[in-house]
């Protein structure tokens, strides 16, 4: 089964409260079974789930105050504001990547998310695309060769997430990997547009 540190985020969880629902019906049934008034067991269940409704409100009380969007559902702030504000350089650069028409198709590395793309965005959701092309296919020549088969048109990089995969060593950099990225945007790839110097938007060269 696939694992991403990068990934790890409470709502890739839900699926297991499906599995939790089954235990907890199972640990009641044993509950009842033991020799206990029936009204303590219905009376604690009500305390344990009004306990979880009012942290959980809480919790989303807050987390909806610390997101800044109630400014923009009142209208004191624009949408755009908003997610210029949130998303910083990486909103600039899906907007420049939505001007290259719905036809494009962008290749994203080391960057995992794609809302809100309306081009043909492709994620690097396991943050190990190059590394999983240096294994598989090798050179930088055998890379974009692979890449304009598959009809991309664009790179984005993302220079943080680069950074950060090498940092918790999510995949094996060597020295030939970074010198075989180097030799792939130097030798197959255009600088189309450089967003403070954290996105960088390049055109596959035509073989």
């Amino acid at each position: 089964m696939a694992g991403s540190i990068a990934l790890r985020q409470s709502r890739l969880l839900l699926p297991i409260f499906s599995l939790l629902a089954v235990i907890g019906a199972g640990a009641f049934q044993v509950l009842g079974q033991w020799d206990l008034p029936r009204v303590s067991l219905r009376r604690l269940a009500s305390v344990l789930a009004a306990l979880v409704l009012i942290v959980t409100g809480l919790k989303v009380s807050l987390d909806l105050g610390r997101s800044g969007v109630i400014p923009v559902l009142t209208g004191g702030v624009s949408r755009e504001q908003y997610l210029t504000d949130s998303l910083g350089w990486y909103y600039e650069a899906i907007k420049a990547i939505n001007q290259l028409g719905s036809d494009a198709t962008v290749l994203f590395l080391w960057e995992p998310r794609a809302m809100p793309c309306t081009s043909d965005c492709r994620p690097d959701a396991m943050v190990d695309r190059w590394a999983y092309a240096r294994h598989t296919l090798g050179s930088p020549e055998a890379i974009a060769e692979a890449w304009r088969t598959d009809g991309v048109d664009y790179v984005l990089m993302w220079k943080a997430g680069y950074q950060a995969a090498r940092q918790l060593a999510l995949n094996r950099f060597t020295p030939a990997d970074d010198q075989a990225l180097q030799q792939l945007v130097r030798e197959e790839l255009e600088l189309v547009n450089d967003f403070g110097g954290e996105y960088q938007i390049y055109r596959l060269k035509e073989s």
